[in-house]
């Protein structure tokens, strides 16, 4: 699809987060390619929920699992992009037909957004090759247009000012940062949002309930992706 850059300055344009937002939360296989790398790489038996893992991109997770192992953060990065690849090789082996399905009302919304002449991103803890092939096995990835991914930082962050770069390259524009919104499914998205200064929209559609992250007191707070109208209406 055609965007038109000089229109897109003024539109809002939306960074969805994946697991727990685009499809279920449960992450089997991300799981275990994660453990493989843990293994084969670094040489220890971890598991990658030693951790809280909700809202770290998959750089800070590696390295906080493998601190708990005695493994320095510098000790983590000087091998990382083995283990990314490692993790990419046996992913994209393993996946297969069904593993990711979207949830309710996400290929409305995305296609939504597209028809009203807006890109669609991708802000995820996910490494780059892994998210794109969910969205593939998802039957969705063709509504994406562009992303920041969990493989170039371990600061959430600084996904957003990379989702700036991507979108300038892009499309040859100078981006308001502000005009950006998150969708997420918990607190470290809505943290992540006011971190970078832009307005966020949280879903309940993973682990986090609808009353939970009211106490955290997004911008918008819809129960299931089924709220097309009302997720326009806020991003227009």
């Amino acid at each position: 699809m055609l965007f038109n850059p000089e229109q897109l300055i003024s539109k809002k344009i939306l960074l969805w987060d994946l697991d727990g937002t685009a499809f279920s939360a449960a992450n089997k296989l991300h799981d275990a390619v994660t453990e493989i790398g843990f293994r084969e790489i670094y040489g220890v038996e971890a598991r990658k929920n030693d951790v809280v893992t909700d809202g770290m991109t998959d750089k800070q997770l590696i390295i906080e699992v493998l601190k708990l192992h005695g493994l320095t953060k510098e000790q983590v990065e000087a091998r990382f992009i083995e283990m990314i690849n490692v993790m990419n090789e046996n992913f994209l082996r393993q996946i297969k037909p069904g593993d990711y399905i979207p949830l309710p009302g996400v290929k409305e919304l995305a296609t939504a957004i597209r028809a009203q002449g807006t890109p669609n991103g991708i802000l995820t803890g996910n490494p780059e090759i892994i998210a794109w092939e969910k969205l593939r096995v998802a039957g969705i990835k063709d509504l994406f247009d562009f992303g920041a991914f969990g493989d170039s930082t371990d600061k959430r962050v600084e996904l957003v000012t990379e989702a700036k770069r991507k979108i300038d390259t892009k499309f040859g524009i100078n981006y308001p940062m502000t005009n950006f919104v998150i969708l997420g499914d918990t607190p470290k998205d809505i943290a992540c949002a006011r971190d970078a200064g832009i307005p966020v929209v949280a879903v309940s559609s993973g682990r986090y309930t609808f009353e939970q992250l009211k106490q955290e007191k997004p911008d918008l707070l819809v129960p299931s992706l089924t709220e097309t109208a009302k997720i326009l209406k806020f991003i227009s």
